[in-house]
């Protein structure tokens, strides 16, 4: 697809958007177009969004789809990696939860408020774990949420 092509079919799709901002058909193929035109960021945004969509809607093996798709886009991302998790931990996918989870942790490790979000998943999956609970309170006091540590 040629610069132009890309223009028109990004319009075509936003003014999709404007008339039904949750039309996923849309958003998706906005997204591809981003993904084509190097905007990464923009089609992460998109996917992001959809797999929400999906997670809400009750469509969680949608939702896992998407979620795939953003960390293939960028596996950098500590939130679509908890995401991920959570929905694999609804579905019976532990193992695999715990080594997104984990990766997040890994990930998160200089944002307080996404590492808290992950240490509580992690908690759910181990109450018991120490290690894990000081972690979290920890991360709780970076936020100065004292209370809630």
């Amino acid at each position: 697809m040629r610069r132009k092509e890309f223009g028109e079919a990004e319009d075509a799709f936003r003014r999709v958007l404007v008339s039904d901002a949750a039309n996923l058909a849309a958003r998706l193929g906005l997204a591809k177009i981003y993904v084509a035109s190097g905007q990464r960021s923009q089609a992460i945004e998109q996917c992001e969004y959809v797999g929400r969509l999906y997670q809400s809607a009750g469509e969680p093996e949608r939702a896992v789809e998407i979620f795939r798709r953003v960390l293939a886009l960028d596996p950098s991302r500590a939130l679509a990696h908890v995401s991920l998790a959570d929905l694999l931990l609804g579905n019976g996918g532990g193992s695999e939860a715990r080594t997104l989870l984990d990766r997040a942790l890994e990930l998160s490790a200089s944002d307080a408020k996404v590492r808290s979000q992950v240490l509580e998943r992690l908690l759910q999956l181990e109450p018991g774990n120490r290690a894990l609970r000081l972690a979290w309170a920890d991360a709780l006091v970076m936020q100065d949420r004292v209370k809630d540590a």
